[in-house]
């Protein structure tokens, strides 16, 4: 199974962090994993390509950038059998563009209660949030 992830923890580009030898230990579970990572060009990552892990920075101009990035990158990983992403908004709806250009399923992980409205209140951007 290809997995393809979206999402932003750039933390995965340090090679010897505790979030990175979890990825790598879930990694073996499939056959490719491929994670693209919302990041500016200003943060200087590069792709890495570890065994089976294949991790892409966006490298984005500014964060406006980030899901067309996203999806360009997907486009050219070109395959997989599934799309997942860590949250059902910016990194989501990436996700949700990509699945449906490569012709997979859509996974999204939800990780906080968008619909309390505590959420919505707390910024412009959470209502924006919750409106994707």
């Amino acid at each position: 199974m290809r997995l393809l992830v979206i999402g932003s923890d750039r933390s995965l580009f340090a090679p010897h962090n505790d979030v990175r030898r979890r990825i790598q230990l879930q990694a073996r579970q499939v056959s490719e994993m491929d994670i693209i990572v919302f990041s500016l060009r200003s943060h200087g990552l590069v792709e890495v390509h570890a065994e089976n892990l294949h991790l892409y920075p966006t490298n984005s101009r500014s964060r406006l950038g980030y899901i067309r990035d996203a999806v360009r990158i997907a486009k050219k990983i070109a395959s997989a059998d599934v799309v997942s992403a860590q949250d059902p908004f910016e990194s989501g709806l990436a996700a949700y563009f990509a699945a449906r250009r490569l012709r997979a399923p859509l996974q999204l992980q939800i990780h906080t209660d968008f619909l309390s409205p505590h959420f919505a209140r707390r910024s412009l951007l959470n209502r924006m949030r919750v409106f994707i």
